[in-house]
């Protein structure tokens, strides 16, 4: 009895990971093809009805997933934040926080790549368009979040608000060079987040933030002179 259980319990696992396999490759086949259309007629002019279309899916089954195109967006920037932190290495703990981040923000880029005219096109158009300038800085901000914990770098406090910010208006900063950068070792890309990085650490070493809470100190006995 215990056996043909846990043989249930196995199947309904495999199962479940084959559709979880299954809806990933469809989310990103309909993101592909939202970002496709958007670099052909701009993503002011992309319909639902043109997503549809392209992946020859209906209306009613995109309905079940997506409410919206800034619901695809959304889901596609969570693959690649997944698809970037699935790719660390523990090996890299070994190196500074600025170099793993370096490497992170790089790897994200790279992964980027396939994309790179249709978030251009969504870029352009998300300055006329609250809802997806809205919901779209909201996940960039989540984004920001894990590339620096996945670096190693914490983000808790009001310290870690202020490092998603930072690094949020540095890889802004950067995406913009990238978007320009059409050379195969992406080195203007490369030298740019280098030098960014490098004028982030130091203001964190000119500028250092206390390591206990401010509330925890004030219990503390005063120092005797």
């Amino acid at each position: 009895m215990a056996a043909e259980a846990l043989e249930k319990v196995s199947a309904g696992m495999v199962g479940k990971k084959a559709d979880h396999t299954k809806r990933k490759e469809a989310d990103k086949a309909v993101a592909a093809a939202a970002l496709e259309l958007a670099a052909e007629k701009g993503w002011r002019n992309l319909s639902l009805h043109d997503i549809a279309l392209r992946t020859n899916v209906s209306l009613s089954e995109l309905y079940k997933n997506y409410l919206s195109k800034e619901a695809i967006l959304d889901s596609f920037v969570r693959a690649i934040d997944e698809e970037v932190l699935r790719g660390l290495d523990k090996a890299e703990e070994e190196d500074s926080p600025r170099d793993r981040l370096f490497d992170i923000l790089m790897r994200r880029f790279d992964a980027l790549q396939p994309y790179k005219q249709g978030i251009a096109a969504v870029l352009k158009d998300a300055v006329c368009d609250p809802t997806t300038l809205g919901l779209g800085a909201c996940r960039y901000f989540l984004s920001m979040h894990w590339m620096l914990e996945g670096a190693g770098i914490s983000t808790a406090g009001l310290h870690g608000v202020l490092r998603v910010k930072g690094l949020a208006a540095i890889y802004f900063g950067v995406l913009q060079i990238w978007l320009g950068d059409h050379s195969e070792d992406q080195g203007k890309t490369m030298a740019a987040l280098d030098r960014w990085l490098k004028r982030a650490e130091w203001a964190e070493t000119q500028f250092p933030w206390p390591d206990v809470p401010f509330a925890e100190r004030a219990d503390e006995p005063p120092a005797t002179p």
